[in-house]
């Protein structure tokens, strides 16, 4: 049975707060990391929705919206969102560059 885990950190291709299924060791190996904090397993969760991650449950599956904050976000981070939202930035943008862009594609949500 998958475990829900809640990101405590950006880790591509998951950001901070973000919740995700795992096998019951890779979610335990990443909790040992400091990467995630559990979050329950998936039937306490009720009919959680399927994420786009492999056997991942994505955003919203709790009710509650994921944030993603620019500001905070690593250049990975804002290169996978970006690429999640159909944005392909220049291989030598700058990380405020990235940042200004996360921060637009979000304003149009």
């Amino acid at each position: 049975m998958p475990v829900i885990v809640r990101f405590r950190r950006n880790a591509p291709p998951y950001v901070a707060g973000e919740l995700a299924g795992f096998p019951a060791e890779q979610a335990e190996r990443l909790r040992q990391q400091g990467v995630v904090e559990s979050h329950g397993h998936a039937e306490e969760a009720g009919e959680a929705e399927q994420g786009e991650g492999e056997g991942g449950v994505g955003p919203g599956a709790s009710g509650e919206p994921t944030a993603f904050d620019p500001s905070t976000a690593d250049t990975g981070a804002l290169r996978a969102f970006l690429e999640q939202h159909g944005v392909k930035p220049h291989h030598k943008a700058g990380e405020d560059k990235l940042r200004e862009m996360a921060a637009d594609v979000l304003a149009q949500e």
